[in-house]
């Protein structure tokens, strides 16, 4: 056997004198180790040693038979050999600590897969789907978690709840709204639909006792106007061109009696001061509405991005349009929950003649439903 002590002092040298007086030449060191800060006798330095029984039997009868030479050569033989005895237990017990832990390990493991698997046959059985599976299908039809758990914690309570109730339930999230056409700016990104909406709108059908509304396109290049002015001769609507807001405001000054529809470039094309005019406007004015108009099949976070251009969205809704072409709405809804959007009309086909619905609940739900169950075919 071998007695092993520690010894704390203020420094290493220190502590060497401690062992060297205490366990004798003979005695080994084991470790060395220093504390972050001294302790209330002001040591610093721990220093661990080790002395056989041999040795410490050789040192109290120093002249007891054989040299002090092959003694002192016994006695570290008989150390190193303790030392060697003690790490071999050491590590024999922690490769067993190291196999339970694992066997541990398969157990819970084991067990975890039978807890899902039981988990996703009851929700089967009750024709419904697991949380993770349920996450897993709003993110293929388009949803944005993140901008939708920001409304609610919803999915908190996909366990008890269907795919379809879910959906529902996301869905009426959104406000529909119920358009009042006094004066409606059309604003969006390039090729997502303003023009073509706005003549859709113009045709009359939603549009009270079918009136005739009067278009305006604002802005810089008259090119752009050329178009929508031959259609408006088309559908014989009166039409009229403004690049100034001076002449926009003193339009906007003077009510009409005829709806008015204000065609606008690409929102990237606006200047800050032209946004802001629009903004400020519709704010001021009884009837007034901006209506931004999205790709339904757009990515959320550039529905929102195109949104926050708009600082005061309380008179902005959204109109989705291309409904028949997108396969993944659930971007756009969760657009219109996480930027708090009214939407307020949703348009199918690229054509003036296609339809154009007042927005319903019902309708966005029946296409996240359709993507659905597309994606899972």
């Amino acid at each position: 056997m071998m007695k092993i002590r520690k010894f704390a002092a203020a420094n290493t040298a220190a502590a060497f004198n401690l062992v060297r007086r205490e366990m004798g030449k003979d005695a080994l060191i084991l470790g060395t180790s220093r504390r972050p800060k001294p302790d209330h006798h002001g040591n610093l330095v721990e220093v661990v040693a080790a002395l056989p029984d041999s040795a410490e039997a050789g040192q109290a009868t120093p002249n007891s038979g054989g040299s002090g030479a092959m003694e002192k050569g016994t006695s570290r033989e008989i150390a190193a050999r303790e030392i060697e005895r003690t790490r071999n237990l050491y590590s024999g017990i922690a490769d067993e600590l190291r196999q339970i832990q694992q066997r541990l390990n398969e157990v819970l493991a084991g067990l975890g897969e039978s807890a899902a698997t039981a988990t996703e046959e009851l929700a089967s059985r009750a024709g419904r789907e697991s949380a993770p599976i349920l996450q897993q299908r709003l993110l293929g039809a388009g949803f944005y978690l993140g901008l939708i758990d920001s409304k609610g914690e919803f999915l908190a309570a996909a366990r008890n709840i269907s795919l379809e109730a879910l959906v529902r339930s996301l869905v009426k999230e959104i406000t529909p709204e119920q358009p009042v056409e006094d004066v409606s700016v059309f604003m969006g990104p390039s090729g997502a639909g303003k023009t073509t909406t706005l003549l859709k709108l113009a045709t009359g059908i939603l549009l009270p006792n079918g009136a005739k509304p009067r278009i305006i396109h604002f802005g810089h290049d008259g090119n752009d106007a050329k178009w929508l002015e031959s259609q408006c001769k088309k559908l014989h609507i009166k039409f009229k061109y403004v690049a100034e807001i001076e002449k926009m405001r003193k339009i906007l000054a003077n009510p009409s009696k005829s709806p008015v529809l204000i065609d606008t470039p690409g929102i990237s094309s606006l200047s800050e001061e032209e946004l802001r005019f629009f903004v400020e406007t519709a704010r001021e004015t009884e009837g007034m509405n901006i209506r931004l108009v999205v790709d339904s099949g757009m990515d959320p976070l550039n529905i929102c991005a195109i949104a926050s251009c708009l600082p005061d969205t309380s008179k902005v809704s959204l109109v989705l349009t291309k409904l028949d072409e997108a396969t993944r709405i659930g971007g756009a809804v969760s657009a219109a929950i996480g930027s708090s959007l009214r939407v307020s009309y949703v348009t199918g086909g690229s054509g003036v003649g296609d339809g154009i619905f007042i927005a319903d609940c019902d309708i966005l739900l029946d296409k996240v439903m359709d993507g659905l169950t597309a994606a899972s075919a």
